[in-house]
């Protein structure tokens, strides 16, 4: 049977990369994920470009108030690959979140990686705005704690978390009804660093 990584060096199809992904459970997509070289990332994320997620994509509307969702997956580089976005629906609606680290080292060096979830406006062709493209947005840092628990919120211009999330965004394509992938950008200008995450319930 082919896997994730088939498909991508095979050129599938989005329906196929989402058929396969959604035929399994969240063990079974984790297991899609780690199968994926660090070269993978770029072509899935190409492959499925235009594949639009909307916020509550992230967190689902019958989530109920404080309650976050976790995304976890990996990045394409080459060390601390393992990817937690925590997101938690805000009291004005929009989302909040950050990137857990496991590993203090890693930690340490980044910071908690606090962001917003923002939509790219553009115009729809009845003329109404619409959502151009998601994007995880580390310029912007929630103004209070999103979650009991969590790290302390610290702005992504400042040291540490400048080395790592400083003046980035993430800009987001769906892969299937549980798994999406994003691309880094920093100061406007892709870096070409990916990263895939599923949807835990």
């Amino acid at each position: 049977m082919a896997t994730l990584a088939d498909l991508v060096r095979a050129g599938a199809k989005p329906a196929e990369l989402a058929a396969l992904l959604d035929g399994t459970d969240a063990l079974g997509r984790q297991e899609a994920l780690a199968g994926l070289a660090r070269s993978d990332f770029g072509p899935l994320f190409r492959a499925v470009a235009g594949q639009h997620v909307d916020l509550a994509y992230y967190v689902p509307k019958e989530t109920p108030a404080g309650t976050f969702v976790r995304h976890v997956g990996l990045n394409s580089m080459p060390l601390f690959r393992t990817v937690d976005k925590r997101f938690v629906r805000a009291p004005n609606g929009e989302l909040w979140g950050y990137n857990h680290l496991e590993n203090p080292i890693a930690s340490a060096f980044s910071g908690p990686g606090y962001f917003c979830v923002a939509e790219r406006p553009a115009p729809s062709p009845d003329g109404r705005q619409g959502c151009d493209q998601l994007f995880i947005d580390y310029w912007r840092v929630p103004p209070s704690l999103p979650h009991p628990g969590w790290p302390a919120v610290t702005p992504n211009d400042r040291l540490p978390g400048s080395l790592v999330y400083g003046k980035m965004c993430d800009y987001m394509w769906r892969v299937s009804q549980h798994v999406s992938i994003g691309e880094a950008w920093r100061n406007g200008k892709s870096i070409d660093t990916f990263f895939i995450i599923s949807r835990e319930s």
